[in-house]
């Protein structure tokens, strides 16, 4: 009988495994990732800052959107540089060049967004990486983690979004206001959790209920359950990070497949939410 119990335990925890597998996306197919670096002046960090690109290794089979990421309060520098790799790899691997500053880095930084909107301008400068020779600009995304995510909500304001041909964006644990998401017209998702303590699912709730981008366009609210602050980086889970990259997939390539995965029936019944809605 001890031996049937385990058995069936066993094979019980072989079926959670499969069905848990089974809501995942396949990841992107650009599985061959590579990685340049230049420095330049950024606004809000104060001198020449380190900026980081990662794209595909295909980019021949480009040309590819932009996406520019803006990093949390200490996660810049070489220190914090390796926390958001494995967000990164995601996105990139469905057909992206990430564009990463690492500004403020040793202070919390409230124009961070400055630095972010620059490193955009950055990529027409086609000598400082040859990813931006098949480089996007018509298309173009950003994203950010807690003080990034601040950023995030700045850049995706109207005025920014248009300047700039921001499509997309997604706030991963902002500090949040609903100032900001006000000035938000296009598609965003925002990502939380109901252990976030420095940036608290209530605040983010309140920029996502503010933001004015039109119904049915894909606006997302995820509040995953057991997540920390640190959900998106390297430090936590990453259990959306995958979504999220499906998400800029799906609103700056128009990839329906993308689509279907990040779409409130599919993405909601994926983990455990303790609220998870669009509009």
């Amino acid at each position: 009988k001890a031996t049937v119990s385990v058995l069936y335990w066993f094979y019980n925890m072989l079926l959670l495994a499969a069905l848990a597998l089974a809501t995942l996306p396949p990841p992107g197919p650009h599985t061959d990732i590579m990685k340049e670096h230049f420095f330049m002046s950024l606004p809000a960090g104060n001198g020449s800052h380190r900026v980081d690109v990662y794209y595909p290794y295909d980019l021949e089979n480009g040309p590819y959107p932009v996406i520019s990421f803006a990093h949390g309060m200490l996660a810049g520098g070489p220190t914090g540089r390796p926390v958001y790799k494995t967000i990164i790899a995601e996105i990139v691997a469905m057909g992206a060049i990430v564009v990463a500053p690492e500004s403020c880095i040793l202070a919390y930084c409230n124009e961070f967004y400055r630095d972010q909107l620059a490193v955009i301008d950055a990529v027409r400068n086609t000598s400082l990486s040859k990813a931006f020779q098949n480089a996007d600009l018509n298309n173009v995304g950003v994203f950010g983690h807690s003080m990034g995510g601040q950023a995030t909500e700045q850049s995706a304001g109207t005025q920014h979004a248009t300047r700039y041909n921001i499509k997309a964006a997604a706030a991963l644990h902002p500090v949040s206001s609903p100032v900001w998401g006000a000035q938000i017209t296009i598609p965003i998702m925002y990502t939380t959790g109901n252990l976030d303590v420095q940036a608290p699912a209530a605040e983010v709730k309140a920029a996502y209920d503010a933001t004015r981008t039109p119904h049915g366009m894909g606006t997302l609210y995820a509040n995953l359950r057991g997540a920390n602050h640190y959900e998106p980086c390297n430090l936590g889970e990453g259990r959306l990070d995958r979504y999220v990259a499906y998400f800029f997939a799906c609103h700056l390539q128009s990839n329906q497949d993308a689509c279907s995965w990040v779409a409130p029936a599919k993405l909601c019944s994926a983990y455990d939410f303790v609220a998870c809605e669009a509009k």
